[in-house]
């Protein structure tokens, strides 16, 4: 695919998402075209009346079309009569013709500079499509389709995302060590025993490299001119996991901006433990203790200095989940507060362990709010009676 038809490809998708921009600055059209990686104008250049009834609808005809009024505002109008595939919509050569009227040249164009990239990266991590994965591959946008579905569908994941140019220079220095026969063949049984054919074959399918090595039990032999061809497409193959540390970066900041429904918990656990030097960990535990979603499943795998940290970034935030802190208070966190009505509604024990980790005022509060509560907990009022009988009398005289 050339790259002129795989950028109108990619941009008709972008447009139909985003919608197309209008640009009318000259100054910003010459840093779009200068700083785009791929830009050619599409369709014919428009000439349009443009009428601005003050101060906010933009009415807008075609000069050629006298007649047909199009009462939309200007981005409806230039929505409607542009190419599908143009992203952006330049305006210029204005000419007055009145206190409210103009002439203007409009003229399509598909773009694809590095905010395109970004948000090919994020709409199309799962698209199967043919043309849309032509249209990147051919315009050499390195995206998170393959490790995504590595992510979400396939237990070998990690060793893949940790591994994976090793597997790469292992495989090529074993390619190019094999011996030939007579018939130029050289035996399968050695593919299978280096790595394991079915090994293999995932392999290459997770790299999306369009070759099988056939299995033992349907050929004993592989020819030097497949070997060859598999050299040469290992050889192109440059998606590079292991020495592109800022791809690796920003995948690992898409998986944890995912909607959680796309999201795998393991594979999240795995890079939240083993490449946390990525990650804003504060950011991304706070958000999870706001939604409760994954927090305690985060929390377990991180250092204690680690946290330690977290929990100070909760105590200071002006957020609270109740749920969370009790869980935090379980794990030793004894200074995080709880909510302590539904405790003392919903567990003895745990009320009375937070209780006496209170400091004496703070202690009246409490005892003073569950006086006051509709709700009796037999086994907390023994207790109290037993061991807090100065702080009732002093409350209870108080109150």
């Amino acid at each position: 695919m050339d790259k002129y038809q795989a950028t109108k490809i990619l941009t008709e998708k972008l447009a139909g998402h985003f919608g197309k921009l209008i640009v009318s600055d000259d100054n910003s059209k010459k840093r779009l075209l200068e700083k785009a990686e791929y830009s050619y104008p599409v369709g014919n250049s428009l000439d349009v009346f443009i009428e601005r009834n003050y101060p906010k609808i933009n009415y807008a005809k075609q000069v050629s079309d006298k007649d047909a009024l199009i009462t939309q505002n200007l981005e409806e109008f230039v929505d409607k009569l542009v190419p599908p595939e143009a992203n952006y919509a330049f305006l210029s050569d204005k000419t007055a013709l009145g206190e409210y009227k103009c002439l203007i040249s409009l003229t399509p164009y598909a773009i694809i500079g590095n905010k395109e990239v970004e948000a090919i990266k994020r709409l199309f991590y799962k698209a199967y499509d043919a043309n849309i994965r032509e249209a990147i591959s051919s315009l050499g946008i390195k995206d998170f389709f393959m490790l995504y579905n590595m992510y979400a569908h396939n237990k070998d994941f990690p060793d893949v995302f940790c591994n994976f140019e090793k597997f790469k220079k292992d495989f090529l220095d074993f390619l190019k060590t094999r011996t030939y026969d007579s018939s130029n063949d050289t035996r399968a049984s050695d593919f299978d025993e280096a790595f394991g054919i079915n090994e293999l074959n995932l392999r290459l399918k997770q790299m999306s490299i369009n070759f099988t090595i056939p299995p033992l039990e349907k050929s004993t032999w592989i020819k030097n001119q497949s070997v060859q061809g598999l050299i040469k497409l290992l050889q192109k193959h440059t998606f590079d996991l292991e020495f592109e540390d800022s791809l690796k970066s920003e995948f690992l900041k898409f998986v944890f901006e995912l909607p959680y429904g796309e999201r795998n918990l393991e594979m999240d656990k795995f890079l939240f433990q083993k490449f946390n030097q990525f990650l804003d960990i504060n950011s991304i535990m706070l958000k999870e203790y706001q939604q409760g979603k994954f927090f305690k499943d985060f929390f377990t795998v991180l250092s204690s200095g680690q946290q330690n940290m977290v929990i100070n970034v909760i105590k200071h935030s002006n957020i609270q989940n109740s749920d969370v802190n009790h869980y935090l208070w379980m794990m030793g966190s004894r200074d995080i507060r709880l909510d302590y009505l539904n405790l003392y509604k919903e567990n003895a024990e745990d009320f009375i362990s937070y209780f006496k980790d209170r400091l004496s005022e703070e202690r009246k509060v409490i005892l003073k709010d569950i006086m006051e509560c509709d709700f009796i907990n037999d086994n907390v009022t023994e207790w109290l009676n037993q061991n807090e009988s100065d702080l009732i009398r002093e409350v209870g005289f108080n109150g």
